[in-house]
């Protein structure tokens, strides 16, 4: 089949992540900032305002792998204890949120930690922009 006539052609992108990771970018800008140096994530007092810990805790992992696609060292997961450490939630509502989501398999687990699949990034982009 000629190239002309392949209709798969038309899946074929020069860059297929740009357009997610400007979504990701933009829905991550008010939350969160990441320290060119360290690299460490730096979250603000907007975080704090979602009212479902559960989300919280999606968007911290979020922000992990927003980390992990920029410096490729940098793994997209986080011990549970680095994100009690953040102080986000109280420490019982940390575990919660994370063992709900990781039942629910929302949220997935390595040797690292949790990390947010990037399969539901698209999903919970949607839920964000249908709420908007």
């Amino acid at each position: 089949m000629s190239e002309k006539k392949n209709p798969l052609l038309a899946l074929i992108e020069e860059e297929p992540q740009k357009a997610d990771l400007n979504r990701l970018a933009s829905f991550l800008k008010p939350f969160v900032s990441i320290d060119k140096r360290s690299r460490q994530l730096t979250f603000r007092s907007t975080l704090r305002t979602l009212n479902d810990n559960n989300k919280a805790i999606e968007v911290v992992l979020m922000a992990s792998l927003a980390r992990a696609l920029v410096f490729e060292d940098e793994p997209a997961s986080m011990p549970p204890k680095d994100i009690i450490v953040l102080q986000i939630l109280p420490e019982g509502s940390t575990k919660t949120a994370l063992r709900t989501l990781f039942k629910s398999g929302r949220i997935k687990k390595d040797a690292q930690g949790y990390y947010l699949p990037v399969y539901r990034l698209e999903e919970l982009l949607a839920e964000e922009k249908d709420h908007d």
